[in-house]
């Protein structure tokens, strides 16, 4: 199927400076194509705020279900087959926690998990 698009001419400009001939139009279906699921509401990084939430994560962020396993990592912890999902105030709780003895968010919940690993070890 072949269809029309209308846009405005600075915006094909910014595609043709920024890409170049004929790379620009493969972009613009790309950019239509990373769109086609969005129905309501969406969050769109780019530029300075991709770059911002990297830096975060320290590692890059090409895909929607890049972003989706990092999150979801930064909410949960897993044992070999089961993960524990925590809420956004259960892990507020083990940020303040840390805080109060001294650690980082990662070093309070890792000396937690092998807390309890020790105490399952010492029960069985």
């Amino acid at each position: 199927m072949q269809i029309s698009l209308k846009i405005e001419d600075s915006l094909y400009n910014d595609y043709l400076t920024k890409w170049g001939s004929p790379m620009h139009y493969r972009k613009m279906r790309d950019a239509i194509e990373t769109m086609k699921d969005v129905q309501d509401r969406h969050l769109l990084l780019h530029g300075a705020g991709r770059q911002a939430v990297e830096k975060i994560f320290q590692t890059t962020i090409e895909t929607r279900e890049r972003l989706d396993k990092i999150v979801k990592n930064l909410c949960s912890v897993k044992i070999g087959p089961v993960e524990v999902q925590f809420t956004a105030d259960q892990l507020a709780r083990m940020d303040m926690q840390a805080k109060f003895f001294g650690k980082t968010t990662e070093e309070f919940v890792k000396s937690t998990v092998e807390e309890l690993i020790q105490r399952f070890m010492e029960e069985c």
